[in-house]
């Protein structure tokens, strides 16, 4: 809106006002990291949580765009669709409901996760191994 990315911010819109310089980009090239889970001793698993965030934490954060988690399908296939940018990937055993993008977790799982980009239309493959969360 008038030169602005308002994507995170939102637009406040008012009755009765009219709304003037917007801008709407459309795209069919939604960038994603598609992949496999191993397990430390190397066997495929479907049994991972994969969780992909970006290296910048002012984007963590509840219903955050740029925060998923996804999990293997039956083809033992992850697929994550995230806005571009530069992010972390991670596999791991347990999560509990919602904690995957929470910033406290985030911080805590950063460490060991892998980092990529991904640019607008990217179809990037990410082989992960699993981070076994849940002994620790």
């Amino acid at each position: 809106m008038n030169g602005v990315d308002v994507k995170d911010s939102g637009v406040d819109i008012r009755p009765n006002v009219p709304l003037t310089g917007v801008e709407i980009e459309l795209t069919h090239r939604q960038p994603d990291v598609v992949g496999t889970v191993t397990t430390p001793e190397g066997d495929i698993t479907r049994n991972a949580f994969v969780v992909v965030f970006p290296k910048d934490r002012e984007r963590w954060g509840y219903l955050s765009r740029y925060v998923r988690m996804g999990r293997p399908n039956p083809d033992n296939q992850y697929r994550v669709q995230v806005p571009p940018g530069e992010y972390l990937a991670i596999a791991i055993d347990f999560v509990e409901q919602g904690e995957w993008s929470e910033p406290d977790f985030l911080e805590r799982v950063s460490g060991r996760a892998v980092p990529f980009t991904l640019a607008e239309g990217d179809h990037k493959t990410l082989a992960l191994t699993l981070v076994p969360l849940s002994r620790n």
